[in-house]
């Protein structure tokens, strides 16, 4: 049985939802091959079922131990169109992870031309859809080139929300911890940038942690694997279970619900 393990709701305004919503989950680390992959995805495809998914945010480590060899590797139907793709039939929103480049990266990029549900048309890019606007990032390799883009795409967005995602956090209480190095290339640009939300797998783990300079941070990558994740200043919530999270977004409200 599925059920919400907690509930966090960010609002503009004390007007209540909107009849109009925007519904997604989001994990990572999700491409392993094991039972408890597809444990959690009959849980999420239960949770579709009951509240409804426009689509899945897809946090990056797509495939263990090293990514896919091209567009007709086995790992796609065993892993991905078996599991989510063909079952959910929605659209799959892809990030790359740091297990992704022990493959084929241009495998995934290209097999967005190939499936109807899996979208990954390069290694960073954004997409529009309702009130909200998602910047796809590549934390494996986020350069200046990179940041220049988001910078100009955030400043430029005209949607009532921005969600940012990639694969590494930037502040974790899992086993790989705070990533310096994103703390001090791309955390200034999120601020700057006036991000709600940044979103990422890597961890193992449930994280939600305290909100700066505007930005919400939450870490979602138990969908195949659990490890311990302790606890620090910036926690606000956090769990070793396996899960993920999901996001009920209006004009006025956005609602993250982690489930187990």
């Amino acid at each position: 049985m599925t059920h919400a393990i907690l509930i966090l709701a960010l609002s503009l305004s004390a007007t209540g939802f909107a009849s109009e919503e925007l519904r997604f989950p989001a994990f990572g680390d999700w491409g392993m091959g094991k039972k408890y992959q597809q444990k959690i995805a009959d849980a999420l495809d239960r949770h579709c079922d009951r509240y409804g998914c426009d689509f899945v945010m897809g946090l990056g480590d797509n495939f263990y131990p090293a990514g896919v060899e091209s567009t007709t590797d086995p790992f796609w139907e065993d892993r991905y169109e078996s599991v989510y793709g063909e079952a959910l039939g929605i659209p799959f929103m892809a990030s790359l992870g740091n297990h992704d480049y022990g493959g084929n990266v241009q495998a995934q990029l290209d097999y967005s031309a190939f499936s109807k549900t899996w979208r990954l048309p390069a290694r960073y890019h954004s997409f529009r859809k309702g009130m909200a606007e998602f910047f796809v990032i590549d934390t494996n390799d986020f350069n200046a080139t990179q940041a220049a883009w988001l910078e100009e795409g955030l400043a430029a967005s005209t949607a009532k929300w921005a969600f940012v995602y990639g694969h590494h956090p930037i502040y974790s209480y899992g086993s790989h911890g705070h990533n310096r190095r994103l703390e001090r290339d791309l955390l200034p640009v999120l601020k700057a940038g006036r991000a709600d939300f940044y979103v990422t797998g890597h961890d193992h783990d449930l994280q939600v942690l305290k909100n700066e300079g505007g930005v919400n941070f939450i870490v979602s990558g138990a969908a195949a694997e659990n490890r311990r994740c302790g606890k620090g200043q910036r926690t606000i919530w956090k769990s070793d279970e396996l899960g993920f999270a999901y996001f009920v977004v209006t004009e006025d409200n956005v609602t993250t619900r982690m489930v187990d």
